[in-house]
């Protein structure tokens, strides 16, 4: 059973009213009535503003409210997909422009990025990496129709395959031996 809803986190619990993120999560269990996942859009909106060390820095601050989220949710079998969204600057690696403190990949369980593709607006590539999941790299196409993605497998298996349809492509266009 899937439970569809647009309910913004604020209308129920403002968290810059408190020291901890945990309340607005209870609440929403509490309002949807033992729910198995949770998604939070952002996590910016469970997050408190308050600090609760005079002299705690943002990694401190926002690793401890993730660590009780996390508490939270193991201790009652939830599972909680946060979002959010990436910095505009380039990074060598990937999961570094998650927008935050490092304390969002330090931690979460598992990270998970898709962009879309420059070439096709069609194509969107997921990368993810956690504890206890493999790291992947997977091209992903989206069926305009039905908006929903299919899986074209590991990004280097489908731009060598494409690489190489694109060049059987120029051979068969070209009448002479090259």
């Amino acid at each position: 059973r899937v439970m569809i809803r647009q309910s913004p986190i604020r209308r129920f619990f403002q968290p810059e009213s408190c020291y901890s993120p945990v309340p607005p999560v209870q609440l929403l269990v509490w309002k949807l009535k033992n729910p198995k996942l949770i998604i939070i859009d952002t996590l910016q909106k469970v997050l408190s503003q308050k600090l609760e060390f005079k002299n705690s820095n943002a990694y401190e601050k926002q690793y401890n409210q993730f660590g009780e989220i996390k508490d939270f949710v193991q201790e009652h079998g939830i599972s909680i997909i946060g979002s959010g969204h990436q910095k505009k600057r380039q990074e060598d690696d990937i999961f570094d422009t998650v927008n935050g403190s490092m304390a969002i990949q330090g931690s979460t369980d598992q990270l998970m990025i898709i962009t879309k593709s420059t070439k096709n607006q069609s194509f969107f590539r997921l990368r993810t990496i956690g504890r206890d999941v493999l790291e992947q790299d997977l091209t992903l196409e989206k069926n305009p129709k039905n908006m929903r993605f299919k899986s074209l497998g590991s990004t280097d298996l489908y731009e060598d395959s494409e690489r190489s349809a694109n060049i059987r492509k120029v051979l068969e266009e070209t009448k002479k031996a090259m």
